[in-house]
Formats: C-alpha cells, sequence, structure tokens
C-alpha cells in the first residue's frame, strides 16, 4: 500500500462538514489507489447452490467442509445481489468522550462512519445512521445513491456524546422498530458496559438475523496506563474519582484488560459477530486495510 501523504488524524479535532467529506474521500482514495475495486463492505453476493469442481474454477469457492465428508469437489455458486443495507449504529453514551492528543473516541468514530458510509454510498447501498445516547435514538437514512451524503455529514457533525447505555424495554423497541429487514450492522462503541447491556444489544441485532461488525474504540494510553505517578481517575458517565499510582497499578490494570478483550471476543464469535479493534491513534486507512483484508479472508 503506498504511503499516505495526508495526516489523517490531523483534521479529527474539529468534526465538521468539510472535514468529514475531505477525509473520507481522501482515507478511500488512498486505500483504492493500492488496490483493485471490489465489493468492501458486503458480499454482493448470495448463496445459490453447489456444482461440481471444475479445472480453472477459484479455489477459494471450494467447500472444503463439504469435501472432507463426501470426498468430492463442489463449489459455491451465488448470485448477485442489487445492493445492501448498510446500518451505521453509533455509541453515542458519555464515555466515548475520552481522549488521548485531543482525540476522542467520538470523532474518531464519526470519521470512521464517513469513512465507511462513503464507500458504501459508492457501491450504492442504502445507508442509515442511528446514535443512541442512553435517552433516545437519532437517525439519518439515505435510501438511494442520488442522495447527497452530505445530510449524513451534517448529522455526524451536530450530535453529541452524553449519558449512558441502556437495555431497557425503551431501547429494546427503539431498535426491533428499525431493523425489521435484514442490514448489515457496522456496530461503533467503546464496548463500556456495567451488566452486559450493549452485549445484550449486539446479541438482540444478531437474533434478527442481522450481519453485525463491531468496532471496538480504545486509546493507546487507556491499554497501557502509560501515566506518570499518582493520577485522579474520574469515570466519564458516573462521574466517580479514583487516586491512582499508575506505576503499582499497570501490571494488574493491563492484565485485566487483556483478559476483558479476550473474553468480549470470545463471546462476539460464538455469536458470528465479526469483531475489529479500532486505535484511535492509529490512521485511518491502516485501519481500513486491515479490516477490509481480514472481512476479505471470511468472505472467500
Amino acid at each position: 500500500m503506498p504511503q499516505t501523504k495526508t495526516n489523517f488524524l490531523s483534521i479529527v479535532k474539529k468534526p465538521t462538514i468539510r472535514n468529514l467529506q475531505l477525509l473520507a474521500k481522501a482515507v478511500v482514495k488512498s486505500y483504492k489507489n493500492g488496490h483493485q475495486h471490489s465489493k468492501m463492505l458486503g458480499e454482493g453476493m448470495e448463496f445459490s447452490q453447489y456444482r461440481s469442481y471444475q479445472a480453472g474454477d477459484d479455489l477459494r469457492l471450494l467447500d472444503w467442509k463439504l469435501a472432507a465428508r463426501s470426498q468430492r469437489f463442489y463449489v459455491k455458486q451465488s448470485e448477485t445481489t442489487k445492493n445492501m443495507r448498510v446500518r451505521f449504529v453509533l455509541d453515542a453514551s458519555n464515555s466515548m468522550n475520552y481522549a488521548e492528543n485531543e482525540v476522542s473516541k467520538f470523532s474518531y468514530a464519526r470519521f470512521l462512519i464517513a469513512i465507511l458510509a462513503y464507500l458504501a454510498h459508492q457501491q450504492g447501498d442504502e445507508i442509515s445512521v442511528s446514535a443512541y445516547d442512553g435517552e433516545g435514538l437519532s437517525e439519518v437514512v439515505l435510501k438511494n445513491r442520488q442522495q447527497h451524503l452530505e445530510k449524513l455529514f451534517h448529522f455526524l457533525e451536530k450530535i453529541v456524546a452524553k449519558g449512558s447505555w441502556k437495555n431497557d424495554e425503551k431501547v429494546k423497541h427503539l431498535f426491533s422498530q428499525k431493523t425489521r429487514k435484514k442490514e448489515l450492522i457496522i456496530f461503533l462503541s467503546d464496548c463500556y458496559e456495567k451488566e452486559n447491556e450493549i452485549f445484550e444489544t449486539l446479541r438482540q441485532f444478531q437474533q434478527q438475523r442481522h450481519e453485525v461488525i463491531v468496532f471496538h474504540l480504545v486509546g493507546k494510553k487507556e491499554q497501557t496506563l502509560d501515566f506518570e505517578g499518582i493520577q485522579v481517575f474520574e469515570d466519564l458517565e458516573t462521574k466517580k474519582r479514583m487516586a491512582i499510582h499508575t506505576k503499582k497499578a499497570r501490571k494488574q490494570y493491563v492484565e485485566n484488560l487483556k483478559n476483558r478483550e479476550v473474553e468480549l471476543k470470545k463471546s462476539l464469535q460464538e455469536r458470528q459477530i465479526f469483531y475489529q479493534k479500532a486505535d484511535i491513534s492509529q490512521p485511518f486507512d491502516v485501519l481500513l486495510q486491515s479490516f477490509i483484508k481480514r472481512r476479505n479472508r471470511l468472505m472467500y
């Protein structure tokens, strides 16, 4: 992949419509310069039937599990779908305001949505963004390619993070009303939860037969507790404060955090939910390349 000349993270501090549009176009152009055009968010294909393998067929299309059982080689045949319904679900709770080097998880997530929405829009997919802040669900919908992305960028510019994620009857009703048709749901969150409320929401999406992708927003310092001396940390949602000697707490903290991540990934994998860590210090084109590469491996 060619080296990116633009410092994409430098404009994330100001989530204006112009910056959202500029970064989305720049990142996608940077990625496509070194890659062949392909359906990068959805498969664009639905399974139709099997047929016997013929010389010259793409080996990636072989069903190896079926071959192991039957001792015969079969190729999966698929039919092209018209387009997809791509819905971004943004965690707009207050913990997403955590920032490092003036870049918050919430701003990073909004720019990431702008980039992926730009890709989906080029593919002709129907796009919507839902942001939940613990009280209500805000949404914008683009039903076809003719509707301009500025409507979505304007929405991303204006929303703010506040409150805390809940999984009560109100939120279940809000999401169930919006998810009657099969969708590709891209969920962006720091996965901060008290009693599995975020995981239960993801499970609800998956039970409704939606394909679900999770972008887990993390900070570099947050992962390593890279702070000096005694620091006072505040829970952005409960406002509770605690003084911690970072050097003494670091080893146990990092171990606990890694165990939590392993548990989260395992739980999502058991539900066939795609997991992608998103470090808010990572350039967007690097994250996009990693995400698409991993996703394509699963698709083919």
